[in-house]
């Protein structure tokens, strides 16, 4: 297992924010323990997410408490909680009623159940908002760690195709031919991988020129000087090795030429791009 390329897959971040699929989690939690490096990498992950959070996480005012009691203070000191007094007569008091009691301030209890109130309300409202905040720089955090991740497949997939290429190349019945400017003091180059044993013709059209709309790039293998046709390349094609529809088991030479959209049955000898002998 390719220990570098697994951690660069981004599969590691989305574990640790939580969006990788149930398989994915079985599967970290697997190798997090017979290799050490993909444990390391994944508590680095861990611990990246978690200062990117904390990074941008709004803390409660620390003078928010005493404000309140503050405010609470000085509404009850406005309206102080005041006892009734009467003086003692030698009477005989009338039964006790409700209204024979001293009616607390009930002034001083609205204001502080009002500033509670105010408080609780203040307090949910702030909560709610940084909940949000940090929801969104998460997501905002995963939609980029997701880019990475498609951006680093596209560039794995390349990567395997040019290997596969090397690779290619070094098979005894693989036969590398060099395809040249046809032009004197052109630049265009690239090399053309033929296997003589199933037929199949490789090559990376990405080294030529960007070619208008109505044009298209098709492959010519010559015997004897008799050009056949193999094939035209795709315009969306950014394959880095791209595959002849045709087969070929014998050839003296390939050649590339412009050709309008669709290709034509013989080659433009005027539009030779690029062309070497077997």
């Amino acid at each position: 297992m390719d220990i570098k390329v697994y951690k660069a897959s981004g599969i590691l971040q989305d574990y640790a924010a939580g969006l990788a699929s149930d398989q994915e989690q079985r599967e970290v939690q697997c190798l997090r323990k017979i290799y050490p490096e993909i444990a390391t990498a994944l508590a680095q992950a861990e611990a990246d997410l978690e200062a990117f959070a904390g990074s941008y996480a709004k803390r409660i005012p620390p003078d928010l408490r005493s404000k309140v009691l503050a405010e609470v203070q000085k509404h009850s000191q406005e309206s102080p909680l005041k006892l009734a007094t009467e003086s003692v007569k030698p009477t005989v008091a009338p039964a006790p009623t409700i209204s024979n009691y001293p009616p607390a301030s009930s002034q001083s209890l609205i204001w502080f159940l009002a500033a509670a109130s105010i408080v609780g309300i203040a307090f949910g409202v702030w909560q709610y908002t940084e909940n949000t905040e940090n929801k969104t720089q998460i997501a905002e955090l995963n939609e980029s760690n997701s880019g990475a991740a498609d951006r680093l497949i596209a560039l794995e997939n390349e990567n395997s195709a040019l290997e596969a290429e090397v690779n290619d190349s070094f098979k005894p019945d693989i036969r590398k031919v060099v395809l040249q400017s046809a032009k004197e003091g052109g630049t265009e180059q690239l090399a053309v991988l033929w296997n003589t044993t199933t037929g199949e013709v490789k090559y990376n059209p990405s080294a030529l020129p960007a070619l208008p709309s109505d044009k298209q790039y098709q492959l010519w293998v010559l015997k004897d000087g008799v050009p056949a046709d193999m094939g035209v390349v795709p315009k969306d094609s950014n394959a880095a090795a791209f595959s002849s529809p045709v087969r070929v088991m014998a050839g003296d030479a390939f050649a590339i030429t412009v050709e309008p959209l669709g290709g034509n049955p013989s080659p433009s000898l005027d539009q030779l791009v690029v062309i070497g002998n077997v």
